[in-house]
C-alpha cells in the first residue's frame, strides 16, 4: 500500500430554506495522508431501490479526535462520505462510503 494526499471536509450551515431546513456547504478542514483499503462493492437488488454503493476503510497517523465534525474525505477526485471513525492502536481507521 501507499500513502495519498486526502482532505477533510466539515459541513457548514451558510442558512435556511423557506421550510427551516439547513442549507449547508462542505468547507475545507485539514489536509492529511492515508493508506487506502481495497474498496467493497454493494449492489442492492430490492425493488424500486437499485443502485451500487462502494464502502472503504481507509487507515491514518492521525488522532481519531482530530476527526471531531469531518463528514467528507476527498481522495484523488473522489468524495467519500464519513460513515465511522474507529481508534485501532497507534493509527485512526476511517470507515467511508460513495455512492455510483
Amino acid at each position: 500500500m501507499r500513502w495519498y494526499e486526502a482532505d477533510a471536509y466539515k459541513s457548514v450551515q451558510t442558512g435556511e430554506d423557506e421550510l427551516h431546513n439547513p442549507i449547508c456547504h462542505l468547507e475545507k478542514a485539514f489536509t492529511f495522508s492515508i493508506r487506502i483499503a481495497p474498496f467493497i462493492p454493494t449492489h442492492d437488488q430490492t425493488e424500486g431501490n437499485k443502485f451500487d454503493l462502494v464502502s472503504r476503510t481507509f487507515f491514518t497517523r492521525l488522532l481519531a479526535d482530530k476527526f471531531d465534525g469531518v463528514t467528507a474525505v476527498g481522495v484523488n477526485g473522489q468524495m467519500y462520505a464519513v460513515d465511522d471513525v474507529m481508534k485501532d492502536g497507534s493509527h485512526t481507521a476511517l470507515r467511508v462510503r460513495c455512492a455510483k
